[in-house]
């Protein structure tokens, strides 16, 4: 390893090579292989409602969805969002394998998101939505400071290196939530405002399970097994909604 760093050293001095840091790793591991089959769908299948429990569910072990009130997930405004994006605006821009999206035609950028002058009040009044995969460890790192890590996982878990920032308004449509890139253990914590997530079974799984709707709450997160289900997101209440996600192993 000292002779590549050596021979990297007039490269290094040449080219800024600092934003690679950032970046995610694009050579698979051949050894890794995920959680890429079901075997069955015995985590859904007897699952007609989800429990709000205080503390560790029972339920945890057997991977079946359960909602936490955590005293570990934290909650944040709309406007604190805007304060750390402008503290960090500069990692961020060196996170290029980050990607967003939006469902407004007036916003080009995360600046436009967080500008200094736009307020909680603009995002409400109209169909906003916003969907941000964090993917470099820079922003992974701070996203995952921002929105707090559940109580519920191990410490000999491995959480992986990828998050999710939602923020919508009451008056946004109604879509899927995005899936994580390595399937199986998930969280949905609830940052600011309300969320209705529907549970629909994955098309392997329609004809043992069924349909589960539960509303989170500020605090509120939300453990499941993403193998076998997919998460509808649905407005509710008259404020900013915003949410976090991640998986682990």
């Amino acid at each position: 390893m000292r002779a590549v760093r050596l021979l990297s050293l007039p490269l290094a001095r040449s080219v800024d090579l600092t934003g690679i840091y950032y970046s995610e790793c694009t050579i698979p591991n051949p050894l890794y292989t995920g959680f890429n089959s079901v075997p069955d769908c015995y985590p859904c299948k007897f699952v007609t409602s989800i429990e709000i429990t205080q503390g560790t569910s029972s339920f945890f072990g057997f991977g079946r969805p359960f909602i936490l009130k955590d005293p570990k997930i934290n909650q944040f405004t709309y406007g604190e969002t805007q304060k750390w994006y402008r503290t960090n605006q500069k990692i961020f821009s060196l996170a290029r394998a980050d990607h967003v999206e939006f469902t407004n035609p007036f916003v080009h950028s995360m600046s436009d998101v967080f500008a200094e002058e736009r307020r909680e009040e603009d995002i409400e009044q109209s169909s906003f939505s916003l969907e941000w995969r964090a993917a470099s460890a820079g922003s992974v790192r701070l996203i995952r400071n921002l929105c707090g890590k559940p109580s519920f996982i191990p410490s000999e878990s491995e959480v992986f290196p990828e998050m999710f920032l939602i923020i919508e308004s009451s008056s946004s449509y109604a879509h899927l939530l995005p899936k994580p890139a390595f399937l199986g253990y998930v969280w949905v914590s609830q940052a600011h405002g309300s969320r209705e997530v529907v549970l629909s079974p994955v098309p392997t799984c329609k004809n043992n399970c069924t349909d589960i709707s539960v509303v989170l709450e500020p605090g509120h997160v939300l453990f499941l097994d993403m193998r076998y289900w997919d998460l509808q997101s649905f407005p509710l209440g008259d404020s900013v909604s915003i949410s976090c996600m991640g998986s682990f192993a």
